[in-house]
């Protein structure tokens, strides 16, 4: 029974995560729906969406009176569009990422990365989804971070696959005086420049288009960081990036890897 509890274990994933996809959740944040309703809102089959909301309220995420479907106040702050708090970004990537974890059998037998799966979203908003998860994943940890790192001085930070700006933010206002090079594909910058000019940080962000795997690392930071990205890559990928990072960095600074 163990070992079947932990293969059906992605029932309730898929459930919660398909709701996300389809933004269940913040349409039902104004009022109250029928299953008919919602179906009609979302351009989805009415029995298929009455399954997954009955679905939903069997895991607590809804509640059903009346034949219609709503949520709770602390629900709709997590898995909602507008919300401050929403972690709706994480969420969806999540489900990019169970795609791909599927196909961890021919992953293993061929020894290349999983085939990307276009769901009922586009390639850029998959990508959307997956910034917005870093900042998800990051936004809570930043301050502490940056605190156990210990009084910082630092003229130019240098924030290599910056993603939306998170980092960059946190540590701009750990360290007031500094300016910083936001480094990411050009797909990307977009997304960075409305998350940094929202913080009002702006005039004190430049952002550079590139990849680093196969660009040149821009020059003149005294401080460079590096974040979750050491982990995806090879030993030997690795030891390439760090030495082009060490040449872009002025004597004397610091690279810190997280």
């Amino acid at each position: 029974e163990e070992v079947i509890a932990v293969v059906r274990g992605f029932q309730p994933a898929c459930v919660l995560l398909a709701a996300a996809d389809l933004n269940v959740f913040t349409i039902l944040k104004t009022k109250p729906m029928s299953a008919k309703a919602a179906a009609d809102k979302l351009k989805a089959d009415t029995r298929a969406i009455t399954i997954l909301l009955d679905a939903l309220v069997a895991m607590a995420l809804l509640t059903k009176q009346n034949k219609e479907y709503s949520l709770s106040s602390e629900v709709a702050q997590l898995l909602t569009e507008d919300s401050s708090r929403s972690i709706l970004p994480a969420i969806r990537h999540q489900a990019n990422c169970l795609r791909r974890w599927v196909q961890l059998p021919q992953v293993i037998r061929k020894g290349q990365p999983a085939e990307r799966i276009l769901n009922i979203h586009s390639e850029t908003e998959d990508l959307a989804a997956f910034i917005g998860a870093m900042d998800n994943f990051s936004t809570p940890a930043a301050t502490d971070v940056i605190r156990k790192l210990g009084t910082l001085n630092f003229c130019h930070l240098l924030d290599v696959g910056g993603a939306s700006g998170t980092w960059t933010i946190e540590f701009l206002r750990a360290v007031p005086g500094a300016k910083a090079t936001l480094f990411d594909l050009p797909e990307v910058i977009p997304m960075a420049k409305e998350h940094i000019a929202k913080a009002g940080l702006t005039d004190q962000v430049e952002f550079v288009e590139g990849d680093f795997y196969t660009d040149d690392l821009p020059t003149g930071a005294d401080f460079i960081w590096l974040s979750a990205i050491a982990h995806q890559n090879s030993r030997q990928q690795n030891q390439q990036l760090f030495l082009k990072l060490y040449t872009v960095l002025e004597n004397g600074g610091k690279l810190v890897l997280r």
